[in-house]
């Protein structure tokens, strides 16, 4: 699908899910963009992450998006040229959504001052409403974190586990679509050293990778954090395991001497066995046990085994 908007003095065409060939094609030939970047801006992302050919910036990226409580890839690409914005997201993302209300209500997208480059400063928006949006979508992930954590003090460890691996095999998806951004950005901000002549256009960029390195260092604090809370559970786990196996001993050794004793004196003899043909024998042999268990219970208070 392909939306078309317009700011100042500048045109946005974004296609979202799908890029449409014929109407893609059009744009190609209304601003004469080159054959090779139009190749990428249809292909696969497998290279040339940014590049410039003929007075057109192509640049590639590929970011987490949350579905379905998984994060999943999502492309990105843009072709920009002097007046215009050619963009392409593989799916719905809420930053452009969010970009794209304020785009299409003319809103004032400088801060504080008109920047000399209106081109310049709508990427720019436009890679803060899309890391903005990690970070919401971060909080998720941070409020599920803290789900855990009162699971984990309300004895529930053990159901943790499972939860924890899937926490964190979240986060380790989002850093892995994350990860190649550093160098995505140092290549296209290169190039806009030279795409973007005016004076004020690459500190402005710039701002793009202090939004890249906040969503990373926000990963990595929640992933720090759930390791914390990985081995208090297991810890905790591990205690309660010990505790188990410390009763389950405790109680095969004051049951060892009583269950020896009842093997013994039922094994079949001719000489018989001290409580044999006695008028009281089962109550004998009751208090005899009884007595065993009440030894063996104080030798076990003694060594302080419980």
């Amino acid at each position: 699908m392909l939306t078309t908007n317009y700011y100042r003095n500048i045109v946005w065409h974004n296609f979202q899910d799908i890029i449409t060939e014929g109407n893609f094609l059009e744009l190609v030939k209304k601003y004469n963009i080159d054959d090779y970047i139009s190749r990428r801006f249809l292909g696969d992302i497998n290279r040339d992450k940014a590049l410039v050919i003929n007075g057109h910036l192509f640049f590639s990226l590929s970011i987490p998006d949350l579905k379905d409580e998984e994060f999943n890839k999502q492309v990105l690409k843009f072709i920009i040229g002097k007046d215009y914005i050619i963009s392409f997201s593989s799916t719905k993302n809420e930053g452009i959504e969010k970009f794209k209300a304020d785009f299409e209500k003319n809103a004032h997208l400088g801060k504080g001052r008109d920047y000399e480059n209106p081109i310049v400063y709508s990427f720019l928006h436009i890679f803060e409403k899309i890391y903005e949006n990690m970070l919401f979508e971060l909080k998720d992930v941070s409020s599920e974190i803290e789900n855990i954590e009162k699971k984990i003090f309300s004895n529930k460890e053990k159901e943790m586990v499972v939860r924890i691996s899937k926490v964190n095999r979240k986060l380790i998806d989002f850093r892995r679509y994350l990860k190649t951004h550093d160098d995505s950005w140092k290549i296209f901000l290169d190039l806009s050293k030279t795409f973007f002549p005016q004076k004020n256009s690459y500190t402005t960029l710039e701002g793009i990778v202090l939004s890249y390195q906040k969503a990373l260092s926000q990963a990595e604090q929640l992933q720090e954090n759930l390791w914390e809370l990985r081995d208090t559970n297991n810890s905790l786990l591990n205690a309660k395991l010990g505790e188990s196996s410390k009763t389950f001993t405790l109680i095969a050794f004051l049951t060892l001497p009583i269950t020896l004793f009842i093997s013994i004196i039922s094994i079949p003899t001719k000489q018989g066995h001290l409580f044999l043909g006695h008028n009281n024998d089962f109550n004998l042999i009751i208090v005899t046990s009884i007595t065993m268990l009440i030894v063996m219970a104080g030798i076990s208070k003694i060594k302080k085994w419980w």
